[in-house]
């Protein structure tokens, strides 16, 4: 339960727990490029100072610009530095480390009014984010126009909703997305469509 740290040196792991702000489940770990660690539990986020070794924790108030949720799923550093949060809620959040305040950025159609769904974030070289949700399939964001498009289940499209786990960007731009049911999906952006690696029962190496 909780965080571990790992010294290389001395070879010996240092345990983050409930006393020091970190949930025990964690879902996310992400190492920013100024040597911060934001930690994603269920008791909301967590940003580990490496000068004071210490953790700062963000957890929803009352406060305006405050984090929306508790349950943090995806944390990513974006190319131009700020860091967007996904949370089980449905709206995004981009934090802003100069007066620890977080933005909103809605990107559901008001129609689908959910909460409670886990979320996972890329960002391609082109600036686009992409956002994986068993809710909605995959969605392209565009960070500036917060224009969107979504790429659901069906013919020439996802071969399953199933879309919990991970999502990353190939060196040729394309989208490698893992699911449960569907093996891996693979969106190619430029052509806007899908190829699939999934299990052959008849091979023996598939």
């Amino acid at each position: 339960n909780g965080l571990n740290r790992f010294n290389r040196e001395t070879h010996r792991f240092t345990r983050f727990a409930e006393e020091s702000g970190i949930g025990n489940q964690i879902y996310k770990i992400t190492a920013l490029k100024n040597g911060q660690v934001f930690v994603g539990s269920n008791n909301g986020l967590g940003i580990w100072d490496p000068g004071t070794k210490t953790f700062t924790i963000h957890q929803p108030s009352d406060q305006e610009n405050s984090l929306n949720s508790f349950l943090i799923s995806d944390i990513l550093e974006m190319n131009d530095g700020e860091i967007m949060i996904a949370t089980w809620e449905r709206d995004l959040q981009v934090y802003h480390p100069a007066d620890n305040s977080f933005h909103t950025i809605t990107y559901l159609p008001e129609n689908r009014n959910v909460v409670n769904y886990r979320k996972r974030l890329v960002q391609d070289r082109d600036g686009t984010i992409w956002i994986s949700a068993q809710i909605h399939g995959l969605c392209r964001l565009d960070p500036i126009t917060l224009k969107t498009k979504f790429f659901y289940q069906g013919p020439n499209g996802l071969n399953t909703d199933k879309l919990n786990g991970d999502m990353v960007v190939s060196p040729e731009g394309n989208i490698w997305l893992t699911t449960e049911q569907g093996g891996i999906n693979i969106f190619d952006p430029k052509k806007e469509t899908f190829e699939y690696i999934t299990h052959q029962e008849e091979e023996e190496r598939s």
